[in-house]
C-alpha cells in the first residue's frame, strides 16, 4: 500500500496496535459484540483522491484469490473433493483461482499420493469451477518411484487444470519438527528438492513447478532463488501475519482491532517486499502459496468473524500492490470447521460461506485490472483504506472503514461527473461470526450471489460522496470512460 493512502492514520493506529497486542496467555476471550457504529468520537471528514490516468502500482489477475488446503483432505474428504453439492459454484465465485494442495501431511510417511479415483473427481470439481491445482509431492519421506507414480497419475487426470507441482512444505521447519536431523543444511535441502523436480519432470517434462513453499528463512530463501532460478515457474512462500501463538493480553476485541491495525498493515506490505525482492532474484512471480490471518487454525473469535472479512481485503491488495501475483487463503473442508476456514461442511456436500468469504468475495468484485495510486487526506487520524482499479473505461475503488466511528468520505475520480453505484459489506458487529452480508445478501445454499441493488453514489464538482459506516466496506464503480 502506498506510503501516501498510510499517512492520515498510521501514527494513531499505531498507537492503538501497540496498547492493543496479541502478546500473553490465558485472556478470557470478549464474547460480547463491537457495535459496527459506536465509537468515542463523531463521524469525521475524510478525502480520497484516485491519480485515474496514474502508472499500474499492482495487478489484480483472474487467479488472484486461490484456497489452500491440506494434502490429507484427498484421503479424508474425497467425498467432497469432486462435482456434487455446492463448492464448485463457490469456488467460481472467487474467479479462476488456485486450489494448493500442501500443508504438513504433503510430507506425512503416509503420504504415499492420491488414488485415480479421488484424482477424477477432483478434476470434475476444478473443471467445473474453472480453477486449477497446485499439487505437493511428498519431500519429507521422498521416494523417487512413488513420486514419479504420483505425478504421472495427477497430470493424467488434470491435464489444463494443473497449475504447478511442488515438492515439500516448509522446508524450513524440517528440522525443528524432526523430519531432518540438526546437520541438515538450506544445501542438502537444495539437492534434495531437486531430485524431487526431476523425478517429476521425468515423466512430466513440461509441468511448472512452483516453490520453495518456505516461511521466513532467509538464507534458504535466498539461496533457492539463485539456485533453482531455471527451474520453477513460481516462487512460493507462506505467511500468517499475526504468527501462530493464538490470543494473548487482551480481549477478541482488542485483538481484532489488532489485527485491522496501520501497525499490522505496515508489517505485513514489509514482509510483501521481501518476499518479493526474492521472486525478483528468481525471475519469478511471487505466490504466497498459504496464508491466513494466524497459523495453528486461526484466533478464535477473530479469524472466524466479521474482522477477518475487512482484514483479508486490506491484505490481499497491499500484497497486489506489493508484488504479490496470488495468494492461496489456508481453508479447511471439513465439518470440524478450523477457526481461520473460508468454507465449513454442513451435511454431506454443502459447504457454508464463513466471513472471511465475504472479504474474499468483495475483493473478487473489484474485477480484474491495474491498480493505480490513491491518496487520503482526513482531519484526524482514522483508519480508512481505499484501493482502486483500473480496466479498460471502468474505474472501481474498494474503500474501507477499519475504524469504529463512520466516516464521511468523498472520492475525487478526475473529471466524472454523473452517478456511480456503490455495495456494501456489513456485519451486526466486529466479532459477528454470522450475518455478513454483501448489498444485504448473503450466498445462497447452493452457492450462488448475487448481491441486492446496489446504493447510488451522486458525483459532481465536490467530489462523489460516500457514508462509510463504522467496521464496513464499499465496492464504489465509477464509469469514468
Amino acid at each position: 500500500m502506498s506510503t501516501m493512502r498510510r499517512l492520515g492514520f498510521s501514527l494513531a493506529a499505531a498507537c492503538l496496535a501497540t496498547a492493543m497486542s496479541v502478546a500473553g496467555t490465558g485472556a478470557a476471550r470478549a464474547a460480547a459484540a463491537v457495535p459496527v457504529t459506536s465509537g468515542t468520537h463523531s463521524s469525521g471528514r475524510v478525502t480520497v483522491r484516485v491519480d485515474v490516468s496514474g502508472p499500474a502500482i499492482g495487478q489484480v489477475g483472474q487467479h488472484f484469490i486461490g484456497l489452500s488446503v491440506e494434502s490429507g483432505a484427498l484421503r479424508t474428504r474425497a467425498p467432497q473433493l469432486k462435482n456434487t453439492g455446492n463448492l464448485a459454484r463457490l469456488l467460481a465465485n472467487l474467479g479462476a483461482g488456485v486450489l494448493r494442495f500442501g500443508g504438513d501431511t504433503a510430507d506425512d510417511e503416509s503420504f504415499a499420493g492420491t488414488s485415480a479415483a479421488t484424482l477424477r473427481g477432483l478434476a470434475s470439481l476444478v473443471r467445473a469451477a474453472g480453477w486449477s491445482v497446485l499439487y505437493t509431492e511428498n519431500l519429507g519421506h521422498f521416494k523417487a518411484a512413488r513420486v514419479r507414480a504420483d505425478a504421472k497419475a495427477v497430470r493424467r487426470a488434470l491435464g489444463g487444470n494443473l497449475f504447478a507441482f511442488a515438492c515439500g512444505n516448509e522446508p524450513d521447519q524440517y528440522v525443528p519438527i524432526g523430519l531432518r536431523p540438526p546437520s541438515w543444511t538450506v544445501g542438502d535441502y537444495l539437492a534434495q528438492v531437486n531430485a524431487c523436480y526431476q523425478a517429476i519432470r521425468s515423466i512430466a517434462p513440461q509441468a511448472p513447478l512452483a516453490g520453495p513453499d518456505a516461511d521466513y528463512h532467509r538464507t534458504l530463501l535466498a539461496s533457492y532463488a539463485r539456485r533453482d532460478a531455471s527451474t520453477i515457474d513460481w516462487y512460493g512462500a507462506h505467511y500468517y501475519p499475526l504468527g501462530c501463538r493464538g490470543l494473548r493480553a487482551g480481549t477478541t476485541a482488542s485483538a481484532a482491532t489488532s489485527m485491522l491495525s496501520a501497525t499490522t498493515a505496515e508489517a505485513e506490505a514489509a514482509r510483501f517486499d521481501i518476499y518479493a525482492g526474492m521472486a525478483a532474484i528468481a525471475g519469478h512471480p511471487l505466490v504466497l502459496t498459504e496464508t491466513s490471518s494466524a497459523c495453528r487454525g486461526g484466533i478464535p473469535d477473530v479469524s472466524d468473524s466479521f474482522a477477518s472479512a475487512l482484514w483479508v481485503i486490506d491484505y490481499l491488495l497491499t500484497g497486489a500492490e506489493h508484488g504479490v501475483h496470488a495468494m492461496n487463503i489456508a481453508t479447511g473442508l471439513s465439518a470440524a470447521c478450523a477457526t481461520y476456514t473460508v468454507l465449513c461442511l454442513h451435511g454431506d456436500n454443502e459447504y457454508f460461506a464463513q466471513p472471511v468469504y465475504y472479504g474474499l468475495l468483495l475483493t473478487r468484485m473489484l474485477g480484474t485490472g491495474r491498480l493505480v495510486p490513491v491518496s487520503i487526506v482526513q482531519a484526524w487520524h482514522q483508519h480508512i483504506t481505499a484501493f482502486a482499479l483500473r480496466s479498460g473505461g471502468r474505474l472501481r475503488l474498494l474503500v474501507e472503514n477499519l475504524d469504529s466511528a463512520a466516516a464521511a468520505v468523498t472520492l475525487h475520480v478526475g473529471s466524472y461527473r454523473g452517478t456511480a453505484t456503490a455495495d456494501r459489506l456489513r456485519a451486526p458487529s466486529l466479532l459477528a461470526r454470522s450475518g455478513v452480508t454483501i448489498q444485504e445478501r448473503r450466498v445462497s445454499a447452493d452457492g450462488s450471489f448475487s448481491p441486492g441493488r446496489p446504493d447510488t453514489v451522486t458525483c459532481a464538482a465536490a467530489g462523489c460522496r460516500l457514508t462509510l459506516p463504522g467496521y464496513s466496506a464499499a465496492l464504489v464503480k465509477v464509469p469514468v470512460g
